[in-house]
């Protein structure tokens, strides 16, 4: 993404009325075309429709926020005035779903229709140019041309009307490969059916790859079969982590009252929502942002663990404080050790609640703490005298 929006670079996104909004996993093609056009560059959103819709409100926060300009046109002809000198705008078909690094590149000269081949083009709904290709629902044209639509009626469609000017000015064409059509990387919105079937190739070709600890992939089988029915809105992930820390601080609480089994397993409750919490993030985020690790909250759940320790072994304070402390300091030895799977198991928090809770439910808290110490050291010092070998 460019650091500093291109002011002479516009987006053009037609914004339907809220009754005809269609989404992919929480977001609308008009939201996904803003993303895109952040990642291009643009320092300007015109946006084209219902100015008044509960999509236009959010994207013109979300791309003032971004430091781009917004401005809300009605027409064709109110998008023909808005015309910059040496500028250039991309412009989108109404219903795509731009989420393909390889567009990006097709743009980077300058004017281009980007097309596909007519055949798959046209059973996937994009608009036939001929009987070898179609639109692919996106071009970007110099702002010069715009002023061609003073010559078209008020009410035409404006940007089929924008690609017939950009073929009758002879720009240059890009084609998409067909791979990014079948795969779900780009896509065009369409009827409750065709767009479950787009969550789902949009969730098989970014989700289908979570590699990592057991509950990352716990939690990433679980927000696979949830998100195509949750909105995956900043609030609900930081609602996740809040829900993470509540169930931590109840992991203590329910130590400190004696049910230490019950403690340790509301903590692993509350690594697996901080994991999902990741993971709906990213899947928001996706493809062109990255979230971050929540460092943290972690780190409250570290001591979460502590704490139930503490309040699991019966003995004097002393005594019940250095077990904890020691697997607290075990779990922060560095770890930036390549060691697969292995690793992947020793930095899991779950796992290791799970095994303190069985502990715990057996009145062996203390052992099982000292034991879950003893396997991390020797798993870790096996990775570092590995690496070293």
């Amino acid at each position: 993404m460019s650091d500093t929006p291109n002011s002479l670079f516009s987006a053009l996104i037609s914004v339907p009325s809220d009754g005809e909004r269609a989404e992919i996993l929480g977001k609308s093609s008009a939201e996904r075309q803003l993303e895109f056009a952040l990642e291009a560059g643009c320092g300007r959103i015109v946006l084209l429709g219902y100015g008044g819709s509960e999509d236009a409100i959010r994207l013109r926060h979300r791309a003032e926020s971004a430091g781009m300009k917004c401005v809300i046109v009605s027409g064709a002809h109110a998008v023909a005035a808005l015309s910059q000198d040496g500028g250039n705008t991309l412009i989108f078909q109404d219903g795509v779903v731009p989420a393909s690094l390889e567009a990006l590149s097709a743009f980077a000269g300058g004017g281009a229709i980007l097309v596909v081949p007519a055949g798959l083009g046209s059973e996937l709904g994009y608009e036939r140019i001929d009987l070898a290709r179609s639109w692919a629902g996106a071009l970007v044209l110099n702002d010069n041309l715009l002023v061609k639509l003073l010559d078209l009626p008020e009410d035409i469609e404006t940007a089929p009307a924008l690609l017939r000017i950009a073929l009758q000015a002879g720009l240059a064409e890009e084609y998409l490969a067909e791979e990014e059509l079948v795969s779900g990387g780009w896509s065009l919105l369409g009827h409750a059916q065709e767009t479950a079937e787009l969550e789902e190739k949009w969730l098989g070709r970014h989700f289908d790859t979570v590699r990592g600890k057991p509950s990352q992939r716990l939690a990433a089988w679980i927000v696979r079969r949830l998100a195509g029915r949750l909105r995956l809105r900043v609030l609900h992930m930081r609602a996740v982590r809040g829900l993470s820390l509540l169930a931590g601080a109840g992991g203590v609480a329910a130590s400190y009252a004696g049910f230490g089994a019950a403690g340790f397993a509301l903590i692993a409750l509350a690594v697996l929502l901080l994991e999902g919490s990741r993971l709906g993030d990213r899947l928001r985020l996706l493809p062109f942002g990255s979230a971050g690790k929540c460092a943290m909250f972690a780190l409250a759940l570290d001591l979460a663990i502590v704490g139930t320790g503490y309040f699991a072994i019966d003995w004097g304070w002393l005594h019940k404080l250095f077990p904890p402390l020691v697997l607290f300091g075990v779990l922060h030895i560095p770890a930036d050790l390549r060691g697969g799977a292995l690793k992947d198991w020793l930095d899991d928090r779950a796992l290791l609640a799970v095994i303190l809770a069985i502990g715990a439910a057996l009145g062996l808290a203390e052992q099982a703490i000292m034991a879950v110490c003893l396997l991390l050291l020797l798993g870790k010092s096996s990775l570092f005298l590995g690496k070293r070998g």
